[in-house]
């Protein structure tokens, strides 16, 4: 199930790119009228860029970019944060750390003890981690900036 979700996102993503490309604006615009759905319900993390090729940026990334550019980023990630999935807290933790990055410190503490996990893709390897890992690697900065670029802390 995990494998085919992955097959349709790279799909999906790899035509948007190579076809008939939109224009930031454009791919912004789609994401906002869906509401962020890829963020509020997504159900992977990607910490580097996913495929064979390990040059596709997923879905949710670039709803996160998309969020992150609205005026009101700061309440959208706190939302994001507070009744998104799992994987979409983390995507919301990585827009925090940039946003607001005192808010950040005292967020992060509540998933040091998480006993959650999910599913992360880098590359083209998926595998279950611990939220708590996660949101130190996210802590540490120690993402792709080819996913995250401006993050404050990413190498």
């Amino acid at each position: 199930m995990h494998v085919l979700r992955l097959l349709a996102t790279l799909l999906l993503v790899s035509c948007a790119s190579y076809g008939n490309a939109a224009s930031p604006a454009d791919e912004c615009q789609r994401f906002h009228d869906s509401s962020y759905d890829a963020l509020f319900t997504a159900k992977q993390f990607a910490t580097e860029p996913i495929g064979f090729s390990g040059k596709v940026i997923p879905a949710e990334v670039h709803a996160l970019r998309c969020l992150m550019a609205e005026p009101d980023a700061l309440s959208r990630v706190r939302d994001l944060i507070a009744h998104g999935t799992a994987a979409g807290q983390l995507y919301g933790l990585v827009g925090l750390k940039s946003l607001h990055a005192e808010e950040f410190a005292s967020t992060i503490r509540s998933y040091a003890s998480s006993t959650q996990s999910v599913v992360t893709i880098s590359g083209d390897l998926m595998k279950q981690e611990p939220v708590s890992a996660l949101a130190d690697l996210i802590a540490r900065g120690e993402y792709s900036t080819k996913l995250y670029p401006g993050s404050v802390g990413a190498p």
